[in-house]
């Protein structure tokens, strides 16, 4: 994940954030509920929906959403369009990832109870990026 992010110029504390706030590290979770659903299920590290992520790699398979590398890569780009539109406020990046509304304000839902989990882990993990962000540096 933090070569991913690092490569697009994203903080690594921001992968590990929405990798713990989305599946909790787990590369092989399925989200088929509700608007998952409708968006062709969320998938893998950072449940990125099978709808964002065929319409920033078009070729994209559930599969490929279940590779912590190709899913870490597509959720990159698409935290790129997203800081593109809210500039480095986290808490409206996060917000629109996890609702998949990225052009419009996510609902009370997300914002009251997903964006405090993610800051939360964002904090936890600043050490770990740090530490990341530094190693991946050297090489």
């Amino acid at each position: 994940m933090a070569k991913a992010f690092i490569a697009h110029h994203l903080p690594v504390a921001w992968a590990l954030a929405i990798a713990a706030t989305e599946s909790e590290f787990q590369p092989d979770r399925v989200n088929m509920s509700r608007g998952d659903k409708r968006r062709g299920g969320s998938y893998g590290l950072c449940q990125m929906s099978l709808q964002t992520a065929r319409a920033l790699a078009p070729a994209a398979t559930p599969g490929d959403l279940l590779e912590p590398a190709k899913n870490a890569a597509i959720t990159a780009m698409f935290v790129v369009t997203l800081r593109r539109r809210f500039g480095n406020d986290f808490s409206d990046i996060v917000s629109a990832y996890n609702s998949g509304r990225p052009l419009e304000r996510a609902p009370d839902s997300t914002r009251n109870v997903h964006v405090p989990r993610a800051l939360r882990n964002l904090d936890l993990y600043a050490t770990e990026a740090a530490a990341l962000e530094k190693l991946y540096a050297i090489h």
